[in-house]
């Protein structure tokens, strides 16, 4: 009886976890059957909203103050190019503490490709001579809906709209970071996002092999590193090996 009662009590809970999570499942998906869409027609991502409407998942929301405040140091400081990224560049807080003089960071926490082609028309505003783009690690996190062949295609709709009005645009590819990231993510949006970039005779700017860690982002977080709090974003000794490894490839960084 014992016996009967416990297969009944398994069957009943197997059935339940079956049922429940094809209902997540459905509800997840069936509001958002564009989804499929998007990545069948590989639209860029403004022809993909406006085709679609409003995307599965809110764009993180961007200081317009911030923006401005930038806007307005391009056009009167002697500052002309402008570092592009999320939080990672965020971090860098002001670069001039790292000995960074010709170029101004601008960065978001959270931004993901996709999203990041709503400030395509302030970086234009701003008129900067080099744009030098570090996107898609939170992409390659799992915080975006589409994958890499995808994001490479919006990155590249970046690039190519800001080089149509004669912005040099240098094009940095995403570090490896903590072992939580995705690496075969990484390793095809690096190399889509490369291609393009090469086949428009740009300079690309590869990942750093110190920027890699073959630990988890909570270990790391549990002990800690001299460059980095979890493996993506870093500590002061970490940005400054970054800036000496970018200063390989632009000199005047």
């Amino acid at each position: 009886m014992k016996k009967s009662i416990y297969l009944f009590v398994c069957l009943t809970v197997l059935v339940i976890g079956l049922v429940g999570g094809a209902l997540w499942h459905w509800a997840w998906w069936y509001p958002f059957p564009q989804l499929s869409a998007w990545r069948a027609t590989r639209m860029t991502a403004p022809e993909a909203t406006a085709h679609w409407g409003t995307p599965p998942r809110q764009c993180p929301v961007v200081n317009v103050r911030k923006l401005d405040e930038i806007r307005d140091i391009l056009q009167h400081a002697e500052i002309e190019d402008l570092f592009w990224g999320d939080s990672v560049v965020e971090g860098m807080h002001d670069s001039r503490l790292f000995g960074v003089s010709n170029f101004l960071e601008i960065g978001h926490s959270g931004q993901i490709v996709f999203c990041a082609m709503n400030e395509i028309p302030f970086v234009m505003s701003a008129k900067p001579k080099r744009v030098m783009i570090y996107l898609g690690g939170n992409d390659a996190d799992g915080q975006s809906w589409y994958g890499p062949d995808d994001a490479a295609d919006y990155y590249n709709y970046m690039v190519d709209t800001l080089a149509g009005v004669g912005i040099e645009v240098i094009v940095h590819q995403i570090h490896h970071a903590s072992y939580d990231r995705n690496p075969l993510y990484v390793a095809r949006f690096n190399e889509r996002i490369a291609e393009h970039a090469e086949s428009l005779g740009l300079l690309v700017i590869p990942p750093m092999d110190e920027l890699k860690y073959a630990l988890s982002r909570q270990h790391i977080r549990d002990y800690p590193l001299k460059t980095t709090y979890d493996g993506e974003h870093l500590k002061p000794d970490g940005y400054r090996i970054w800036i000496d490894h970018i200063r390989q490839y632009v000199p005047d960084f």
